[in-house]
């Protein structure tokens, strides 16, 4: 009778450890975090008109530490770039990353920003910081940016 009792125990500390594991599997998969907007904007001059052939860079600031020296260097680092079409109109896709640990206590920043800079030779150069508070900590999910761009001729 005792051998059942210790065998039924066991049989039961393996499947609830199986179960346990199973949950933890489930709980830990890599989730999808947009981490830049999708932007969809356009460019014009004063008068109105549409540019062609912008350039229009995506940037953002990396923090990097320099173990060797003790010190952070940031760094504006170009993660996409696009040319504006015939009507002067550009457009981003949302970047994604997946992470695997998102738990509840490390919930994301609830600021999306996107930083854009537009270069065209014979314009001032343009930088602008695009940025919403998402109440629902999802970083930049479901958010589109429609920047209006002016340039100013030199």
């Amino acid at each position: 009778m005792k051998s059942y009792k210790n065998v039924l125990k066991k049989v039961l500390l393996i499947i609830l450890f199986i179960l346990l594991i199973w949950l933890l599997f489930i709980y830990v998969l890599p989730k999808k975090f947009v981490i830049q907007p999708y932007i969809s904007g356009k460019v014009s001059d004063t008068n109105g008109l549409p540019i062609k052939d912008v350039v229009v860079y995506r940037l953002m600031d990396i923090n990097i530490k320099n173990s060797d020296f003790g010190y952070e260097e940031k760094n504006m680092v170009v993660l996409d770039e696009q040319f504006t079409n015939g009507e002067g109109i550009f457009i981003f896709k949302e970047v994604i990353e997946y992470k695997w640990f998102l738990m509840p206590i490390f919930k994301p920043t609830n600021i999306c920003e996107s930083i854009l800079e537009v270069k065209k030779e014979g314009y001032m150069n343009y930088e602008t910081n695009l940025s919403i508070i998402n109440e629902m900590y999802f970083h930049c999910k479901n958010i589109t940016f429609e920047p209006i761009i002016i340039l100013k001729e030199l």
